[in-house]
């Protein structure tokens, strides 16, 4: 009995002790915490702004660390002149976290990939891509950044406006889990006569809130080797609804922790009889404001991966929500946000690129970061693939307005 029990102290000692060092491993050469990365400052404006500056990040799943670097302008990227060379068609990408990219290297960002598949060609077309992406922003302050911008000296000859499901809610300045006033984003709303009027500016955040562009919940302790496992596991299912039933009939259920910012954004009705005609005339500036540039404006929507992956998530939303009204309209229309964003830019005369059928006819493949939600390197490159080909389609009509 005593050899017995000491075998067990011994395993149980080796148990603990291979944890503790692999736990040290994974905190110091592993783990991230891209939230932890102090790169924004207030605007009385804006709301925040990227603050000019190098930052290292530790991204989901490396071991080293990337280089972010924001330039004098407030965006990401190297240096660059606010005069556009000759010969060469400046794109200037307007969008939120999916476009900034902070948790990807440079190299790895679909407006970075986008410029070396535009210069890829066989003809002596050059394009020069600027990354204006601010995590957070809605179409209202992107609109606000791209005249900023051109006040500045730095105006493209193509803005292409990168959408997120989300945006819907940004321009409203509310959040997305329970819809309630952000005050930290200027509010914007409709006159009588369909006016853009600014209804609430911008309060600063005090010292100790946290960082306005993110909504963050209180997490429970946890070890990071069990977090970095789970965010494998998930990645891993993410892409096999077959595993995920077959898991559920032996009793691992997954739940959502509140209602998605996709079903709040686009499956009320209150949102929407507000929403959708805010962000058609916010679209209808931004295309008027290229127009004045002698610019055209081009337009994408990136799909949340609840839709992607629907096959997971939607039994997973059923589940946790049973009875929802939102969850059912869901289930039954997943494509209302392309549908809705399709029919504006159709009647404002602008192109626009749905991702959603891109993205969904591949999914045998992850394209995001499970609960994180942003794209891995996988769904920066197919981005950049498909929005290299939709202005490769339109370079005929840019240079014949140019």
């Amino acid at each position: 009995m005593k050899r017995f029990l000491f075998y067990i102290f011994m395993f149980g000692l080796t148990v603990i002790v291979c944890f503790v060092i692999l736990e040290f491993a994974v905190a110091r050469f592993y783990y991230f915490d891209v939230h932890g990365v102090k790169d924004y400052v207030h605007d009385d404006e804006i709301g925040w702004c990227l603050k000019p500056g190098t930052y290292h990040v530790k991204a989901p799943n490396r071991y080293r660390k990337h280089t972010v670097t924001i330039n004098e302008y407030g965006f990401r990227g190297t240096e660059i002149t606010p005069e556009r060379r000759d010969g060469v068609t400046r794109i200037i990408i307007l969008g939120d976290s999916f476009t900034y990219g902070q948790i990807n290297s440079q190299d790895e960002i679909f407006p970075s990939k986008l410029e070396d598949l535009l210069n890829d060609g066989e003809d002596e077309h050059a394009f020069e891509v600027l990354n204006a992406g601010v995590m957070g922003y809605g179409n209202a302050q992107e609109w606000l950044l791209m005249k900023r911008l051109a006040d500045s000296g730095i105006i493209g000859d193509i803005y292409l406006v990168m959408l997120f499901t989300n945006d819907i809610l940004d321009n409203m300045h509310l959040r997305y889990a329970d819809l309630s006033e952000n005050s930290y984003q200027p509010g914007y709303s409709l006159d009588d006569d369909g006016q853009i009027v600014l209804e609430h500016p911008v309060r600063e955040r005090r010292p100790e809130e946290k960082n306005p562009s993110r909504e963050t919940t209180r997490k429970p302790i946890r070890a990071r080797l069990t977090r970095v496992l789970k965010i494998r596991i998930e990645s891993f299912l993410q892409t096999k609804p077959g595993w995920i039933r077959g898991l559920n009939r032996i009793g691992f259920d997954v739940e959502f922790p509140r209602i998605p910012g996709l079903l709040n954004a686009w499956y009320h009705d209150d949102i929407l009889e507000m929403g959708v005609p805010l962000m058609k005339a916010l679209l209808h500036e931004m295309r008027d404001e290229a127009t004045r540039r002698d610019a055209m404006l081009l337009v994408s929507l990136i799909p949340s991966q609840i839709q992607i992956y629907s096959e997971v998530y939607g039994p997973m939303l059923e589940r946790t929500f049973t009875d929802d009204e939102l969850i059912d309209r869901f289930m039954s229309d997943q494509q209302r946000p392309q549908r809705i964003v399709q029919s504006m830019c159709d009647e404002l005369g602008i192109p626009f690129l749905d991702l959603y059928p891109i993205l969904h006819g591949n999914n045998d493949r992850s394209f995001y970061i499970p609960r994180e939600g942003h794209f891995n390197a996988n769904g920066h490159d197919i981005v950049a693939r498909s929005l290299a080909e939709f202005i490769r389609d339109h370079i005929s009509a840019i240079e014949g307005s140019q």
